[in-house]
């Protein structure tokens, strides 16, 4: 329920008094009609706080302040000319309509209702005063409150006791007073005490012309200086969480429950701009998944609980941040919601970053086996054809024994730059091993084992501009996805492959130098060698997609 609705409902309910007062004077103003409580019963009284019990008043004063700080307070009270106890409610109302309200229901059983009576006792004083302003008596308070004696002040000028800084309000107050013609008029400003401190007091001047030949002014005084400091300790915390939320690093916005800005910083508008509609909408219009958002505040709202979320700018910038949501609850009741937001742009980059660091060969650039794997397996999680190149580097070891391993270094990254100088831009190349390297195919590929060729051909192109001598070979096994198959499947098929065509590079190679074996029969022909040197090969390969040299 809103403060509205429960002001409404308890104007509403059987001898409810209700009373509208300036929040600064004190003094009472009409209902503002918006409000929608022409019914109610508006207590017509120059000064609400005169409507309670003097044992009542302090503890009023109390709410108020209470009022203030949250937005609405209560307190059981009792009612000056009756006697009678009344729960007085107060709302501040001040942000839209510039009125404090306070409405007085009946409570039922006194016998178990407390009265707050000693929280804050109100002290009075008065003095009588000549038209000129001149002091004439004082009462016995007035010397409690202020310290000086009968024969101190009397004779003495009012104004020889008010700050300098409110003798213009004096002057003002008391023109009206002496014009009024019997009327009164009230003011706040501050008396000095006898020890030379000064004291806030509400005064209140009323024209006495009873006596036609000596009309006589009469000064009440109440001591509201508890009251100005509480207001002055109330202002020095907003000015210094105004000057906090200003100074935040994070952006801040409060809507209240119609879902209006109450408070926005300038970080906000920085963030998001501007936009005709306000700081809300701004954010809004510059975010993607607006439904995510509109639903965390709703859920936030119903459930009066803390919502966090990561949120992504859409305009182009790439900027991410963090939305929080917090409702802010008066007494179990929503009043205002505060959202943050925190700029993670730069702290998401880095954890991508290093995300990507951790998937990556850190000698070739290439992927290591884990990003190998993270890539391969989200494309085993689509339908479309998949194919593995399984490649070894023969002859690595001898390279990094005779040249060292500074040149093995730089043949390992010439090689993936042969690799990813033969394959289109959508293949993941990766090193999963010493001299072991693994290609998933883009899912455009035309022809796998054509392509192993070609990727031969260029590691053996960019692996011999590092050193001529070095000699390598490259053994490439080819593995198509088939129904089933997983990362750890699909692999380990290619690199069997890539075993067997190994073997058959170096059965032709023996084949080969049997045929040229002077000591070897004379019916030896190179075909007939190859065939009973690869036999095995092949035989173990059957089932197999080789890559043939």
């Amino acid at each position: 329920m809103t403060p509205r609705e429960e002001l409404a409902e308890l104007v509403a309910l059987p001898g409810a008094m209700v009373v509208a007062f300036d929040p600064l004077a004190a003094t009472s103003v009409a209902l503002p009609p918006e409000l929608g409580l022409d019914d109610a019963d508006l207590v017509d009284a120059s000064a609400p706080i005169d409507l309670l019990d003097p044992t009542s008043q302090g503890a009023a004063v109390v709410a108020f302040e209470r009022a203030r700080r949250s937005g609405t307070s209560d307190v059981v009270v009792r009612v000056a000319d009756a006697s009678k106890l009344m729960r007085l409610h107060l709302f501040d109302l001040s942000d839209h309509h510039d009125v404090f309200v306070g409405v007085m229901v009946p409570v039922d059983d006194d016998s178990e209702t407390t009265v707050e009576t000693s929280s804050l006792p109100v002290r009075r004083a008065s003095m009588r005063l000549t038209l000129g302003g001149v002091i004439e008596s004082i009462d016995a308070p007035f010397t409690e409150l202020f310290g000086w004696d009968v024969e101190e002040v009397v004779g003495e000028s009012t104004l020889s006791l008010i700050h300098p800084d409110d003798h213009d309000a004096s002057l003002v107050t008391w023109a009206e007073v002496l014009a009024a013609g019997g009327g009164s008029a009230r003011v706040r400003q501050r008396l000095r005490c006898r020890d030379g401190s000064w004291l806030w007091c509400e005064v209140t001047d009323e024209r006495d012309d009873t006596d036609p030949s000596r009309p006589r002014v009469t000064s009440e005084l109440i001591d509201v200086s508890r009251e100005i400091e509480a207001h002055a300790a109330l202002q020095r915390r907003e000015t210094m969480l105004d000057r906090l939320y200003r100074a935040l690093p994070t952006s801040v916005i409060v809507l209240d429950v119609d879902g209006s800005v109450a408070v926005e910083n300038e970080r906000w508008t920085d963030f998001f701009g501007e936009h005709e509609l306000g700081p809300y909408h701004a954010m809004l219009h510059r975010c993607a998944s607006r439904d995510r958002i509109v639903g965390a505040l709703d859920r936030s709202i119903s459930g009066l609980d803390d919502v966090d979320l990561a949120i992504d700018l859409d305009d182009g910038s790439c900027r991410h941040a963090d939305l929080h949501i917090r409702p802010l609850v008066e007494r179990g009741v929503h009043v205002g919601t505060l959202l943050t937001v925190d700029e993670t742009t730069a702290r998401r980059h880095h954890a991508d970053d290093l995300a990507e660091q951790m998937r990556r060969d850190a000698l070739t650039g290439a992927h290591n086996r884990l990003g190998v794997r993270e890539h391969l397996e989200a494309r085993l999680a689509s339908e479309d054809p998949i194919a593995v190149l399984y490649i070894d580097l023969d002859g690595f070891k001898t390279v990094n024994d005779t040249h060292g391993h500074q040149i093995g270094d730089r043949v390992l990254r010439a090689a993936v730059a042969g690799i990813v100088a033969s394959t289109d831009e959508g293949a993941i190349v990766g090193r999963v091993g010493g001299d072991e390297f693994v290609v998933v195919l883009d899912p455009s590929f035309d022809n796998a084992t054509m392509l192993a060729a070609r990727v031969r051909e260029q590691i053996l192109c960019h692996t011999a501009q590092v050193d001529p001598t070095v000699g390598l070979e490259a053994s490439i096994g080819v593995a198509e996805r088939i129904e089933g198959d997983d990362f750890d499947a699909l692999i380990d098929r290619a690199d069997r492959m890539m075993y067997a065509e190994k073997q058959h590079r170096r059965a032709f190679a023996r084949a080969l130098s049997i045929s040229f074996d002077p000591d070897a029969a004379p019916d030896t022909s190179v075909a007939a060698a190859v065939d009973v040197a690869i036999g095995g090969a092949d035989a173990a390969a059957a089932d197999d997609q080789l890559v043939t040299p």
